[in-house]
């Protein structure tokens, strides 16, 4: 299934019964692939305790009465955790699940299974936050307020909130690590992104980040500079500047400027000892600066 036809799909309303689930009826599946780390569980649970659940789990029914998770994991350990006997769930029919879930179970898949590259991994996170919020549109739905902009920045939160919390239960990836990676690849133009697949630049997740940040103009006037048959610089950073009108130091000046940097980071009797060490070439310059100046 094409991206477009599987968020087509996924946009197609899941109906979804709302409940308090007592968790002893809530069972994990068995084939889960991945556990949420325990100081994560405790991180959600405290923001849990002190704001109350503000995103509901998702479960199926299952037999007997029981209802089989499908995300949420954190939230549920949290609420055991908090010593709940409920939680906020969203209900959905395990038939409703089949298509809508395939693009985000493979894409999971291949964020845990395989060694993504950068871009690779920038992309398929991208792409499942955008799947994410089609399949589960009440994440961007509010309450009454006086205020729509007030109305719009507290869905905003919610969606992204939804998401992360998503993203880092099925992952394993840091909130922080998530949102870099998606700011990527949503940052770079699809011309941006065909011309880095492949390229020596598709691991590198700083430049990249450089990249995503910079203006269509720009971002394609760096690619030009460090993917030319003969590039004039072998960094994101050093192509930028060049692609600003500026110049690049030369390798004496680089270590000039990193030993003035490690320099200025010693201490006042740590520089004294490296001083030392140099002493007589200290002293012959002290003088020779005193007589530039006129005071020998």
């Amino acid at each position: 299934m094409t991206t477009k036809r599987a968020l087509k799909a996924a946009a197609e309303p899941l109906a979804i019964a709302y409940s308090l689930i007592p968790l002893g009826l809530i069972d994990v599946p068995a084939d889960r692939l991945r556990q949420p780390d325990a100081d994560w569980v405790h991180v959600i649970g405290k923001s849990m305790a002190e704001s109350g659940q503000l995103q509901p789990i998702r479960v199926t029914p299952a037999e007997d009465g029981r209802y089989e998770l499908v995300f949420g994991l954190a939230r549920l350990l949290a609420a055991r955790e908090l010593g709940w006997a409920s939680v906020d769930a969203g209900i959905v029919e395990a038939e409703a699940l089949d298509d809508q879930h395939k693009r985000l179970a493979h894409i999971f898949e291949n964020l845990i299974r395989h060694d993504l590259k950068a871009l690779d991994r920038a992309i398929a996170l991208a792409e499942m936050k955008r799947i994410h919020e089609a399949l589960y549109p009440e994440t961007k739905n509010g309450g009454d307020r006086k205020s729509k902009q007030w109305l719009s920045d507290q869905n905003a939160k919610l969606a992204v909130w939804s998401f992360s919390q998503e993203a880092t239960e099925k992952t394993g990836f840091s909130e922080r690590a998530i949102f870099r990676a998606v700011a990527i690849a949503e940052g770079l133009t699809p011309a941006s992104l065909e011309r880095l697949r492949g390229s020596a630049f598709d691991n590198d997740q700083a430049g990249l980040s450089i990249l995503a940040e910079l203006t269509h103009g720009l971002q394609a006037a760096v690619l030009d500079i460090v993917l030319a048959e003969k590039p004039r610089a072998s960094s994101i950073a050093d192509a930028l500047i060049l692609a600003r009108g500026g110049k690049l130091a030369s390798a004496a000046e680089k270590r000039f400027a990193s030993l003035a940097d490690s320099l200025s980071r010693f201490k006042p009797a740590e520089r004294a000892q490296i001083f030392a060490l140099h002493e007589d070439e200290v002293l012959a310059w002290a003088e020779k600066r005193l007589v530039e100046l006129g005071r020998a």
